[in-house]
């Protein structure tokens, strides 16, 4: 376990309730050589709970002979004296690392019902922004309407803690759909607020994201990093770096990581569509094959699909038709068992655009854009095989209608 997270040392115990009766017990283990710093058991009634997190923070702190962090002072770490609430919040927590529709869903309801036990409990509001934050990416509900719920969460959040650094991050990302013009802005805000509060890995993650808008490549890859190191099966954001060096041709880089992501969500369908994205940008047609038959499995679809992205990219006579029919796939129902679609419109620009057909991929960049989503304008951007269809005029002409910040290192047109 050490070795996979990256960790010098492992706190593992257990707890077990009888009645009205709990016995925690716990061990905090140096994970080189197998020694226990320190180990205690607990009997208390089942309403001292937080007492006993805090004692054992406490207790680990002094093994490590460390000092707490300022918030461990606080008489509560968990923000909540309600236990059934603090209960609903951690599974909601857990729901959300999940990152598919159903689990997406599913926490709503319980950071809902965790704030309707604690009104005043900050981080079940603050997840509750977060939620609303990412699950238009994973379900069909209207992003207009996710953003605006993010957005008036998160307030309630900072209203009730301004140091909520998870509502913070939620507040500044939503503040860029209002222009992609204030970009720098919002980039600064976030590295200010990575310098106050530096262990959250969503913050690193979606800075990561903002840097890869600005075209600031090698730093938004530092900070997925930091993302990683914080939280190593982010599966969130291993993928989002992976899409990076798919798009930086970098496909050893971009396999291993999404092989990383197999071996602890194989059923991760996002994971699953970017080797699929993978494979056929890097030319493998037989793992592209076995990558689209999965992934129609995943998405529980009628029909699969995965010939005529084949034929798109290995079968130049049926290239046309396959593009065509793609293209004739429904755009605004991508959970629909009976959409075909296999890749969505986050990655079908850039396919498009490996294969040739500018004029189909600016007319997808014109409506995402549009919707204020630039994940897949910011890959085209950076990506050496986008390096033609960027210097098009009417692609400039578009671009630069955007506001966002000139690349650093614009290509020669």
């Amino acid at each position: 376990i050490a070795r996979e997270l990256g960790v010098n040392h492992v706190l593992e115990g257990s707890v077990r309730k009888a009645g009205n009766q709990v016995r925690v017990t716990a061990q905090l283990i140096e994970a080189g050589n197998d020694f226990h710093l320190w180990s205690e058991t607990y009997d208390r009634e089942l309403d001292d709970i937080f007492a006993i997190q805090d004692e054992i923070a406490q207790s680990i702190a002094e093994a490590l002979k460390v000092r707490l962090l300022p918030a461990a002072d606080q008489p509560n770490l968990t923000g909540t004296t309600n236990l059934e609430a603090y209960e609903l919040y951690l599974q909601g927590v857990n729901l959300w690392h999940l990152r598919t529709g159903e689990s997406l869903e599913q926490a709503l309801t319980l950071f809902q019902k965790a704030i309707q036990l604690d009104p005043a409990f900050v981080r079940a509001h603050a997840y509750l922004g977060l939620t609303w934050a990412v699950i238009a990416d994973y379900t069909d509900r209207p992003l207009a309407q996710t953003r605006v719920e993010s957005r008036r969460v998160a307030e309630a959040a900072l209203a009730l803690d301004p140091d909520s650094v998870e509502a913070a991050t939620v507040l500044i990302n939503s503040t860029l759909v209002d222009s992609p013009a204030v970009l720098e802005e919002v980039i600064e805000r976030g590295r200010a607020l990575i310098a106050r509060n530096p262990g959250f890995a969503t913050s690193h993650q979606w800075h990561a994201t903002n840097l890869l808008y600005a075209g600031r490549l090698e730093e938004a890859i530092i900070a997925y990093r930091a993302a990683l190191e914080l939280d190593p099966r982010s599966r969130i954001s291993l993928q989002n770096l992976a899409e990076v060096y798919i798009a930086l041709r970098r496909f050893d880089d971009a396999e291993q990581l999404l092989l990383e992501i197999d071996a602890f969500a194989p059923d991760y369908f996002d994971g699953a569509q970017t080797q699929f994205e993978l494979y056929l940008l890097s030319g493998r047609a037989d793992a592209a094959r076995r990558g689209g038959k999965r992934m129609a499995r995943l998405m529980r679809r009628n029909r699969d699909a995965t010939g005529l992205y084949l034929d798109l990219f290995f079968e130049p006579e049926r290239k046309p038709a396959a593009l065509a029919e793609i293209l004739s796939f429904p755009r605004d129902k991508w959970w629909d068992p009976d959409n075909p679609a296999l890749i969505d419109e986050f990655g079908l620009p850039q396919l498009l655009v490996a294969v040739g057909a500018y004029g189909e991929a600016l007319q997808l960049l014109r409506r995402s854009t549009a919707d204020g989503d630039f994940y897949a304008l910011s890959l085209l951007r950076v990506s050496p095989n986008a390096e033609e269809f960027s210097c098009l005029p009417e692609v400039q002409d578009f671009y630069a209608g955007l506001g966002l910040p000139t690349l650093p290192n614009p290509e020669d047109c």
